[in-house]
């Protein structure tokens, strides 16, 4: 189907999965975590095709592999700060019977790639990255060499990485390294790289030696109660904000503003998704 273009340019395959979508969706029956198929319920993915192979719905739907896969993932992390079955429908809804939609993998990873936190490291090694994936945009890919050039430049990074920000945004780089339109893993490796970016968030009440202190503390909590802690009898986070409340207090802000930046990155990239299927 994905030589006609989405649906195989037919309205009808469109119209059928959507009611599919809505009786899931009325019946309580569509999950967001793994993909899944019960016979009764499921996944987005699960629940669209009957099954949990991404293969599959290309096959059925014309959407180009990458994205196949993604879509459970996406809606799994929306569904912890948005409407995630709103998105669903969304995913169905805003594509055009016979679109190509070849393109959205790529301008998703580029989308990625353009975040503020990934400048400032190794600007040259990103040019040449982001350069690779503008090409295959263009219609003129870069060979096995030069991806293979760019990934063994990302690798000698990698072993230099440090701090913890810098290895996050080489790591990001290093699923980044393959042309985003074939197999299904890059466009998934690369999204969920970049949400764990979001988590390096500046905290002005949160220091790397407040960190430190807390992990110190933290493990002689565990080994001046273990075994019961390796066992669940121990409330370690409880001991922990008894013997110094203010660090415990801070490091729980510290935490809640991470979960929030961490449950930022879905709806950035399913806004992005969705802008990108209505312009295909």
């Amino acid at each position: 189907m994905t030589d006609t273009g989405a649906f195989g340019g037919d309205p009808n395959v469109k119209a059928a999965l959507l009611a599919r979508i809505d009786r899931h969706v009325a019946g309580g029956t569509m999950t967001f975590g793994d993909s899944a198929w019960t016979g009764d319920g499921g996944s987005a993915l699960g629940v669209s095709i009957a099954g949990i192979d991404p293969a599959a719905y290309t096959a059925a739907f014309g959407y180009p592999l990458p994205l196949a896969a993604l879509l459970d993932p996406l809606a799994r992390d929306l569904s912890e700060a948005r409407d995630a079955p709103a998105f669903v429908r969304s995913w169905v809804s805003t594509v055009t019977p016979g679109a190509d939609l070849s393109v959205v993998p790529t301008r998703l990873i580029l989308y990625m790639l353009d975040d503020p936190r990934l400048r400032g490291i190794d600007d040259a090694l990103a040019d040449r990255l982001v350069g690779l994936h503008c090409r295959d945009l263009d219609g003129s890919p870069g060979d096995r060499g030069e991806w293979s050039s760019v990934r063994r430049s990302i690798l000698a990074a990698k072993q230099d990485a440090d701090p913890r920000a810098t290895a996050f945004v080489v790591g990001l780089w290093e699923v980044a390294a393959w042309p985003a339109a074939r197999g299904r893993s890059t466009l998934v490796a690369t999204f969920n790289a970049w949400r764990q970016l979001q988590a390096i968030v500046d905290d002005p009440e949160w220091s790397r030696e407040d960190e430190c202190r807390k992990e110190a503390k933290m493990k002689a909590l565990w080994y001046a109660h273990a075994p019961a802690a390796d066992g669940g009898e121990v409330d370690l986070a409880a001991l922990f904000e008894a013997s110094d409340p203010a660090l415990a207090r801070r490091s729980n802000r510290n935490l809640r503003r991470v979960r929030d930046a961490l449950h930022g990155a879905a709806p950035l990239l399913a806004d992005r998704c969705t802008a990108l299927f209505r312009d295909a």
